[in-house]
């Protein structure tokens, strides 16, 4: 299954993205470019809404990674909104949720952000 990611919010203080599909594989590069080009635009914290996630293996764990820390490196934040049960299993098995707060809802994952 292809990877989409759309724009659910794109405004001056924050960015809030829906990724569809699977993040797995080692043909991650469009994907992460994608993210990267959206993401690392500005200087404004993400939140990133799995709902609609299927799939996510160590490859798209450590597309997550890098996409964290090259937003801290801009001295911004991110989030993760909503993800199925079994792509919070694998990001907790990962222990990515002590990397990237991970939260039931985008408008907790806005909160976080202290971005209400």
């Amino acid at each position: 299954m292809p990877i989409d990611i759309e724009i659910e919010r794109d405004d001056a203080d924050i960015l809030v993205l829906r990724v569809l599909g699977e993040l797995q594989g080692l043909l991650l590069n469009d994907a992460e470019a994608r993210l990267r080009g959206l993401t690392l635009a500005g200087s404004r914290p993400v939140v990133l809404d799995l709902s609609e996630l299927m799939a996510l293996d160590e490859n798209g764990v450590r597309l997550l990674i890098r996409l964290a820390r090259a937003l801290h490196t801009k001295r911004s934040k991110l989030s993760i909104a909503r993800p199925n049960a079994f792509v919070e299993r694998s990001l907790r098995m990962a222990n990515l949720h002590t990397l990237i707060p991970i939260f039931a809802t985008v408008d907790e994952g806005l909160e976080c952000l202290e971005i209400a």
